[in-house]
Formats: structure tokens, C-alpha cells, sequence
């Protein structure tokens, strides 16, 4: 007779698994946890980016991933935060090591990446910040350590701030990411330069300003009447740093910024001019242009799953994304979801926008805008669309999905009404339970079985 599970290691905590237990009709009771994240150097069901649970009664395994992961290549757990040792400030364990010595920055590789990143190389930066051509210097040189990240009411200990009147310079750390983000609350009426005097192996990635490899300039024009209201964020931070036993993936936005009224056809096809993957949330909607008819911008999230851990032989039978929300814009859209190819596995780029990214097919029953839930989760049920076993639920690697309204896949204009129609949705630099998810349901024949058994059922979701 197979027995309760007791052991107060192996009882099932994780409240999403247990939602989808309870939807799947499975007794908890009788779910252990069984293998937490791991390095993948350890064999099968061994993942940085997974944990496994096993369902003792059926047999029926349940895989539970990360957009990020969270464990170090030698088996270490991940821990998210900043120590404070005298006037230093020094990163908990991560996949990189980081010193925060009064304004000054060095962030070091902790192992050989698959980009060509290796071990030990460094970055160090030192940036100076210039309004209307003279140097400002933070309050005090000593950083102060937040107690609970702004952007992610469930994170604490992992932001470091500089106040510089005008601006605050925010320095963010998560598993397996750092960000730098200087921060305008409001117009401070001038021009504001920001040359960064990096040194290293590593390169710094610049925000939308950069001027060139070490500088960003912010003419007077972008803090008047900014596009998205205040705050007004830049930044530019070391790149995404990656363990090297697996493929880490990416999710953003990619867009128009500013056309002048075009058609919507034009607006469809044009070449994109903004993206972001560093954001906690991804705007998703299209703005009207002052003309009737019309349009100014499209804006086209993109989220990236890494679903390698799929067992090679498995028969995909069911895929549900879960996007959360927390504004719309608007009445007359529907949101809906596409297959998309981006130039890079871990980053986004402007031409990512660009149609030829896009398969322009419908991969789920639309969601209308008056349906939509600005205040939680909203579940796309997708489809099996080239009667392949939904082929583009990778195995191998990486599943790449994106989001566009029904009227961006069909070309086909909404009622020109609103100034914007859509909604923003939640990032996996949000954490928290806010991120994207995906759940995969499947099963592996692993014995010869009679026609119409199913044995390994499983679920694998993004959390």
C-alpha cells in the first residue's frame, strides 16, 4: 500500500504545483519533491533551471523550471542579495562575482560562458555623471542598501542606491543578473551625459542613449514629456552572465518608436526601433497617430522558454502560457500569441520587431480586452497548429513565443478610437510569481505498452 508522504523535506510547498495538481485531480498527499535544481554535470533530471516532483500513486512526473538559474555550476545555491564587509559591498553567491567600493564597480566571471565569455574576466566602472556639462557626485560615495527591491515587493536586499539629487543610480542583482539603472523622478531641465570609463574584458551594455562603447547621452528633449511618464530610466550594465552547463533564455519587447502617421500596413511591416529585455514589464499594444486612420507604434512582447529538459521521446498533448497583467489600455483589441525567431537566444534587438521574425499564425483562441485580467494571470490555451505535436515546443533547447494583437497578425486595423489600445504584462525580471509561465503537458512510452496507456504524464512551467 503506498503511503502519505511525511517526510517534511519531500511534502509538496510550491504553491503553483500545487494549483496544477489540484486541476490535474491529483492527491498532494501523495506527491514527493524529489530533486531540487542541480548542475546538469549530475545526469538526467538534473537541472540549474529545474526542480522535479513525482507523483507516487500514478507515476506522473512534474517538472517545475526557471527563466533563470539557481544554482551555481559546483552545485551551490544561488542567493540573491548584497553583504556589507566595513565600506564594501560584495555579492552573495551568483554565477559572477561582484565589489561595490564606493561608486566604482567590478563585476568577475565566475565560469567559461557559452558566448565565449571566460572565467575571470572582468569589468570595472567607475561612472561619472555630467548635467549641462558639469560633473555631479552622488550625497555620499557610500551606496545605500534597500531593504526591499523597488521593482519586486518580494525581493529584499539586492538593490544599491546613490542619491545625486537630480537622479538616483540604482545597482539590482538577481540570480544570474546584474543592472544598472540611473533613475529621473522628474524633468531635471538640461541635457545629462554619463560616461561610464569601463575597463576589462567585459564590455558594458549600453541603454538606448549610447553614444558610443562607454557613454550615454540624454539630450534635454527625452525628459519633456517622455513617452511612457515618469520615471525615466538609463542605464547600461555588464551583459547577462550565463552558467556554462546550459542555454539561458530572454524575454522583452521589441517595437516602433515615433512613426509619424502611416498606415497600418505600414506600421505592420515597418523596421523596428526599440526593444528591451532588462525591463520587469513589457508593453503591449498600438498608439494612434493625430490623423484619422492613422498609426505611430506597434509594440510585440516576446518571451523565450528553455524547455530542453522535454525528454526527447515524449508526445506533446497540451501547452498553456500564463501571462500576467497589470494595466490595459483601450477597448477594441485582442491579444493572441505567435511564434517568433529572434536574432539572439539571450538578448533582444531592435529588428526583432521586423515581420520576418514572425510566423503571423495564431497559436491560441484570442483574448478580447474586455475579457482581459489587468490585475493577474490570463491563460492562452495553444493550439497544435501544424498537426506535429505542437513542433515548436523545442526539446532540444529553446521554445520561442511572442505576443501580438489579433489585428497585428490579421493586418487588419482596429476601429481607430483610443489613443492606445493593449496592455503591459509582466517580465521575468519582475520574480515574484509575476513572470511569464508555460506549461507543457506530455507523456514518454518508456515500456511497451497496450494501445491507449500513457505512462509519464508530466508538466514543465516557466516560474
Amino acid at each position: 500500500m503506498i503511503a502519505k508522504v511525511t517526510d517534511p523535506t519531500k511534502i509538496v510547498t510550491d504553491k503553483l504545483v500545487l494549483k496544477q495538481l489540484a486541476k490535474q485531480g491529483i492527491d498532494s498527499n501523495y506527491v514527493e519533491f524529489f530533486q531540487d535544481f542541480a548542475p546538469r554535470s549530475l545526469g538526467r533530471e538534473h537541472s540549474p533551471y529545474a526542480k522535479f516532483y513525482r507523483d507516487l500513486k500514478s507515476g506522473k512526473h512534474i517538472m517545475v523550471t526557471s527563466g533563470l538559474p539557481k544554482v551555481k555550476p559546483d552545485g551551490t545555491k544561488i542567493e540573491v542579495g548584497w553583504v556589507k564587509h566595513g565600506d564594501r559591498y560584495v555579492s552573495k553567491p551568483n554565477l559572477f562575482s561582484s565589489l561595490v567600493e564606493g561608486t566604482q564597480i567590478t563585476v568577475t566571471c565566475l565560469g567559461d560562458q557559452p558566448d565565449g565569455r571566460k572565467e575571470w574576466d572582468s569589468v570595472t566602472w567607475k561612472p561619472q555623471l555630467y548635467f549641462k556639462g558639469k560633473e555631479l557626485t552622488p550625497k555620499s560615495k557610500e551606496a545605500a542598501l534597500l531593504l526591499i527591491d523597488p521593482t519586486n515587493s518580494n525581493i529584499t536586499g539586492n538593490t544599491l542606491e546613490w542619491d545625486y539629487g537630480i537622479c538616483k543610480r540604482r545597482l539590482r542583482i538577481i540570480q544570474g543578473r546584474i543592472r544598472e539603472k540611473w533613475l529621473f523622478e522628474s524633468d531635471p531641465m538640461g541635457e545629462v551625459r554619463i560616461k561610464h570609463n569601463q575597463v576589462g574584458e567585459l564590455k558594458l551594455r549600453m541603454g538606448e542613449y549610447g553614444i558610443n562603447g562607454d557613454e550615454e547621452l540624454v539630450p534635454r528633449e527625452a525628459f519633456i514629456d517622455p513617452e511612457f511618464g515618469y520615471p525615466v530610466t538609463i542605464g547600461a550594465s555588464p551583459e547577462t552572465f550565463y552558467p556554462d552547463e546550459g542555454v539561458n533564455s530572454v524575454d522583452g519587447y521589441a517595437g516602433t518608436n515615433g512613426e509619424v502617421n502611416v498606415t497600418w500596413n505600414a506600421l505592420i511591416n515597418a523596421n523596428g526601433t526599440k526593444s528591451s529585455d532588462s525591463s520587469t514589464n513589457s508593453s503591449w499594444y498600438c498608439q494612434k497617430s493625430g490623423t484619422n486612420n492613422q498609426w505611430k507604434q506597434n509594440i510585440r512582447p516576446i518571451q523565450l522558454f528553455y524547455t530542453e529538459p522535454l525528454p526527447d521521446a515524449c508526445k506533446v498533448t497540451g501547452v498553456v502560457l500564463t501571462l500576467t497583467s497589470n494595466v490595459k489600455y483601450g477597448s477594441g483589441v485582442t491579444f493572441n500569441i505567435d511564434k517568433t525567431n529572434p536574432t539572439n537566444d539571450t538578448s533582444l534587438v531592435n529588428g526583432d520587431y521586423n515581420i520576418a521574425r514572425w510566423s503571423s499564425v495564431k497559436l491560441a483562441t484570442g483574448i478580447a480586452i474586455a475579457s482581459w485580467n489587468d490585475s493577474g494571470g490570463n491563460d492562452f490555451t495553444l493550439i497544435d497548429v501544424d498537426t506535429d505535436d505542437f513542433g515548436y515546443i523545442s526539446k532540444t533547447g529553446l521554445t520561442k513565443l511572442g505576443c501580438r494583437l489579433e489585428e497585428d497578425i490579421d493586418n487588419s486595423a482596429p476601429a481607430w478610437g483610443d489613443a492606445t489600445q493593449g496592455c503591459v504584462v509582466r517580465n521575468v525580471e519582475d520574480g515574484g510569481g509575476n513572470e511569464p509561465k508555460l506549461v507543457v503537458t506530455y507523456y514518454t512510452l518508456q515500456v511497451p505498452v497496450a494501445d491507449g496507456d500513457l505512462i509519464g504524464i508530466g508538466i514543465i512551467r516557466k516560474s
